[in-house]
């Protein structure tokens, strides 16, 4: 059984994938960055010069996200983690917008049914949960899961959550706002 630790972790390193994806990949393929590290996978991409390739990076998030579906429950969590199962929905989308083709047939499947049966986990409606923290990363989430798909009821439901969470704002109690 995975923990709420190893969920968050393998969610953070899968967004470092997305976020260490190149913005700009010039005609030959390269990335111009010098932080860009070089690969040391080299199983499911290219590599010209001893650098990843835009492939290279999309094809090791595929891999991270495909390890994280067998967590992915019929309540619409991964490994039934509540704000954890919002980062992920959150690289999910970072990872669509980069790249659509590589993600948009799952992530089709994957937003409507983490919509629709999540927000009850825990005996909790609308993703509300008295914990303004774990709300707040649901809030993200869906922002950017309209972004991506400009599906509007993703962005009345990041509404309705920082509603709830605006009510919190200088109480120190259940991740209140200062």
């Amino acid at each position: 059984m995975v923990n709420s630790l190893q969920t968050a972790l393998l969610a953070v390193i899968a967004s470092g994938f997305v976020l260490a994806l190149p913005n700009s990949i010039p005609s030959l393929g390269l990335n111009s960055d010098p932080l860009l590290a070089t690969t040391r996978i080299k199983r499911r991409g290219l590599t010209i010069d001893g650098r990843a390739t835009q492939l290279t990076y999309e094809n090791e998030a595929v891999v991270g996200i495909e390890a994280m579906e067998k967590w992915y429950g019929s309540n619409g969590l991964w490994n039934n983690e509540w704000w954890n199962s919002a980062n992920v929905i959150t690289m999910l989308a970072d990872f669509q917008e980069f790249s659509p083709g590589q993600v948009s047939g799952y992530t089709s499947g994957v937003f409507p049914y983490t919509f629709n049966n999540a927000p009850s986990w825990g005996g909790f409606t609308g993703f509300i949960n008295q914990y303004y923290d774990d709300e707040l990363w649901w809030c993200l989430a869906w922002i950017k899961v309209f972004d991506v798909t400009g599906t509007q009821m993703y962005l009345d439901m990041a509404s309705s959550i920082f509603e709830d969470a605006k009510k919190a704002w200088g109480t120190p109690t259940c991740g209140g706002l200062m």
